[in-house]
């Protein structure tokens, strides 16, 4: 709730800005948070990365908010949000400094978004849900949504994804840890597919040793996987 905090902090200090807030938990609990903070003005819905362009434009220009997708404001929830684009396709993030760990830099990396799970306690999997529901009020088909992985897992391209390792490896960082909820897909052969691409790519770009953390679940690990 530190966000929350630094809004109240900017409103009693007379900040006249629009302030916007984004992620799960805003995206879930948009009206609550547009109900009780006067001073926030917006939600953005699911993934940020185009409606917040396209708000900052919109005040830029003065055009209505209502035109921007995905935005939430008290009004209403505006024009379905992207789901179809892909933003983690092909973009990396601009880091800062990084943190070390036993003296090695350490990044945190991403591969999917997402879950393919509907657990009934999980808040990614309600987000999952109204995704799905999102694109379909844009008119898209559900064979199109699963083709894309809306509501489901979105994997990223591999080379992206090599990519940004090796850029990283380069500047020092020999700890990589995925954030994803499932980095490794279900099924053995695909997980073994995956690895097998990943082993393949790092190898091309010419990475000297490093170390990966992930989150798995354990019964899905076979005996090939571990090995791999």
């Amino acid at each position: 709730f530190l966000p929350l905090a630094l809004g109240e902090l900017l409103a009693k200090r007379g900040f006249s800005g629009h302030i916007t807030a984004g992620g799960p938990f805003a995206t879930l609990a948009r009206d609550w948070l547009l109900g009780r903070y006067p001073w926030l003005e917006s939600v953005v819905r699911f993934a940020g990365e185009a409606p917040l362009v396209a708000l900052v434009s919109a005040l830029r220009n003065g055009t209505a908010l209502d035109q921007v997708a995905g935005l939430t404001t008290r009004q209403c929830d505006g024009r379905p949000a992207p789901v179809l684009d892909q933003p983690m396709n092909d973009r990396c993030p601009i880091r800062g400094e990084r943190p070390r760990l036993l003296r090695k830099g350490v990044a945190h990396v991403m591969a999917t978004r997402g879950c393919a799970g509907r657990c009934s306690y999980c808040g990614p999997a309600a987000l999952q849900s109204q995704e799905l529901e999102e694109g379909l009020r844009a008119g898209a088909s559900r064979a199109e949504l699963g083709a894309a992985g809306v509501g489901g897992v979105r994997r990223r391209p591999m080379d992206a994804l090599c990519d940004e390792m090796a850029t990283l490896w380069r500047g020092g960082t020999r700890y990589f840890y995925f954030v994803d909820e499932h980095v490794l897909p279900y099924q053995e052969p695909a997980a073994l597919e995956f690895l097998r691409r990943l082993e393949e790519g790092l190898r091309r770009r010419k990475l000297g040793r490093f170390g990966i953390g992930c989150m798995l679940r354990s019964e899905r690990l076979t005996a090939r996987v571990v090995e791999e």
